[in-house]
């Protein structure tokens, strides 16, 4: 499985690809990667292709035999692990949702390759899945399993699990046959023909959904499944959607032989006017909408000491997203987000303010947002924060970069600190000449050497020697952390400082949320956690759980208010599963309001643990607390 996606990623990269973006890609650590490019090489030339490694490019793939690489692939096309309950669960219904009426246990057993009985185990998950799209899962006698429900949630999960699938598996014959007959190329041809005839204004990502969308319903149409009428109410939209529409099903009609009841137009209508690009608000709507967003705004100010409120080119732009997006709400046709997933850690602090700004939503307009709409959400949120933070950034006007000589490594980071710091003054001295800045001390110390954290009052900030970018941006983090501080009259609190012996546990085999909560209550009754961080904590994991890669868990609450700033731990001695995902160690979160830069940074040491089996399995071994906090430092040290 991991040959196969290795092979087609490298497939797919025209240019040398580095083994850290592979690794980072594929979500391996590089040694890992590293590995299992050495034994996919061992038999590469047998199958057609070769992988090479360009020396300071990266890797690439050269195919040298297209008959043998294409029976390669064919070979490897199909294979799923079967000892993964997770990849088990999406391929029964990769399969389940594209047949037309009832597929037997008999059937998906072979497709899947395991026995009867463990599809029989796997269908109690499969119904909780289709639960969560409002679908049901009947058997009856002699006939097999099929799915029941509203015509537009079947096409939901059948986008999520068929369209969407990240496995590498056939279609069914019949699906097979839809793709070979169906010219999709032409219809997406026509489809972005028309959407510029109409100039309607769709991004590249929309454009997407939409043409999914119409792959869905040419399919299920040719199953005769048809949205009805009485299933869904459709409110009148704008003419030129309404065209877009007719038109599109004219089209439709003329090429596949398909025509579209009068329920199935208007609900390509709403799918127009619900995801097209609003250039023009109408004014009643406009100065309903910003009074609504400032209304939020302000309520996120309070309870994350932010500024979003003042900031009008944030507001217009959340006007401008959240016109059609209550039309979608409507609809329920909420966009579905590739950034999703790889947002949920690297956009920690962010998306804690977007789950509430969802909430807010749900209070004013009735309509819950789903995670991948709340990440769209937090793209305008972050944008923002990157905003503020460069304003902040631009008040630092004196900085002295501390080197053991003060020699060449200086200069080079000087200069690369300018393109960051661009208002600022910039010096570079040795560790022997600090004390000639007492009497005019600077805004800032970074140092490449092992100091305190302050001179004189002012901060000092531990740098690397050589500054690639994810050291300047840790830079920058930390210098707007430091000024952000300074304005609150309290203290940086570094990483260390957020993990105590008290809350520092080993579980044995425990259910995933009671674990959670014990922890939570306990922080609660010591009186270092709001009274109802359990009840925040436990909402937000059963809404969209924070279960990260390599079995690493950080759980937090949907809001922030914690009396003391700290991260519980609790190791398990062995792994456990919950909604189909492994958890070894888990990281509870609670935070002071206004603390969303510690967000970032224990953001950034899971993404670092995360990328290090060998560090994670020595976590894992921590008898102690004391064990587990020299792991720690020295992940700090590293870092």
């Amino acid at each position: 499985m991991r040959e196969k996606i290795l092979v087609d990623l490298l497939l797919d990269c025209k240019e040398p690809i580095s083994l850290s973006d592979i690794a980072k890609t594929l979500g391996y650590s590089e040694s890992t990667i590293r590995k299992l490019i050495k034994e996919t090489m061992i038999t590469s030339e047998k199958h057609g292709f070769i992988i090479e490694l360009l020396k300071g490019k990266g890797y690439i793939l050269s195919v040298l035999d297209k008959q043998l690489f294409t029976k390669y692939q064919d070979e490897l096309g199909c294979e799923i692990d079967v000892l993964n309950s997770d990849q088990r669960l999406e391929a029964i219904l990769f399969h389940i949702l594209q047949a037309d009426g009832y597929i037997t246990l008999e059937e998906l057993a072979e497709r899947i390759l395991v026995s009867r009985s463990t599809v029989t185990k796997d269908l109690v998950a499969v119904k909780e899945k289709l639960a969560e799209y409002q679908l049901e899962l009947v058997k009856r006698p002699h006939y097999g399993l099929k799915i029941q429900g509203k015509e537009w949630n079947t096409r939901k999960a059948f986008s999520r699990y068929v369209l969407h699938s990240k496995l590498y598996l056939e279609p069914t014959a019949q699906y097979k046959n839809f793709l070979k007959n169906c010219e999709t190329e032409k219809l997406s041809e026509f489809l972005r023909s028309l959407i510029d005839q109409k100039q309607i204004s769709v991004s590249e990502v929309i454009f997407e959904n939409l043409y999914t969308h119409l792959k869905i319903i040419l399919f299920r149409a040719m199953q005769n499944n048809y949205i009805k009428e009485d299933q869904i109410k459709i409110k009148r939209v704008d003419e030129i959607f309404e065209e877009t529409a007719l038109e599109l099903a004219d089209w439709i009609e003329r090429e596949f032989g398909l025509k579209l009841p009068k329920a199935e137009v208007d609900f390509l209508a709403a799918h127009f006017s619900a995801k097209s690009k609003t250039k023009e608000i109408k004014v009643r709507s406009q100065d309903r909408l910003f009074k609504d967003l400032k209304e939020i705004l302000d309520i996120l100010d309070e309870e994350f000491l932010t500024n979003f409120s003042n900031d009008q080119e944030l507001i217009l732009g959340l006007s401008l997203h959240i016109y059609p997006l209550l039309e979608r709400l409507y609809y329920n046709l909420q966009l579905e987000n590739p950034l999703v997933d790889e947002m949920k850690l690297k956009y920690t602090n962010v998306l804690v303010v977007s789950f509430r700004f969802g909430e807010l939503i749900e209070e004013k307009y009735g309509y819950t947002l789903t995670r991948d709409e709340i990440g769209y959400i937090a793209l305008h949120l972050a944008a923002h924060f990157e905003g503020e933070k460069q304003l902040l950034l631009d008040k630092v006007k004196r900085i002295v970069v501390i080197c053991s000589t003060g020699g060449g490594s200086a200069h080079l980071i000087r200069l690369k600190l300018e393109k960051l710091f661009s208002s600022a003054l910039i010096m570079t001295v040795s560790n022997r000449n600090i004390a000639a800045f007492k009497e005019e001390l600077p805004d800032l110390f970074l140092s490449t050497i092992p100091m305190e954290k302050e001179f004189q009052g002012v901060p000092i900030i531990q740098i690397k020697n050589f500054l690639d970018e994810r050291e300047i941006k840790h830079i920058k983090d930390l210098t707007t952390q430091q000024i952000s501080a300074r304005k609150m009259n309290s203290r940086v609190l570094g990483l260390r400082d957020l993990f105590t012996e008290p809350y520092f546990n080993i579980q044995k085999n425990r259910q995933y949320l009671e674990m959670i909560r014990e922890q939570s209550d306990r922080m609660v009754q010591n009186k270092i956690a709001s009274e109802d961080f359990t009840d925040l904590v436990m909402e937000r994991e059963r809404r969209f759980s924070t279960i990260y890669d390599k079995g690493i868990a950080g759980p937090h609450p949907i809001s922030l208010g914690a009396k003391h700033n700290t991260v519980g731990v609790t190791i398990l001695e062995k792994p456990i599963y919950w909604q189909q995902r492994e958890v070894r160690i888990i990281f509870l979160i609670n935070l002071k309001k206004g603390h969303l830069f510690l967000h970032k940074e224990i953001s950034r040491f899971l993404a670092l643990l995360m990328d290090d089996e060998k560090l994670i399995a020595r976590m894992i071994r921590a008898q102690t607390f004391e064990e587990f906090i020299k792991i720690i430092d020295e992940i700090i040290t590293e870092a």
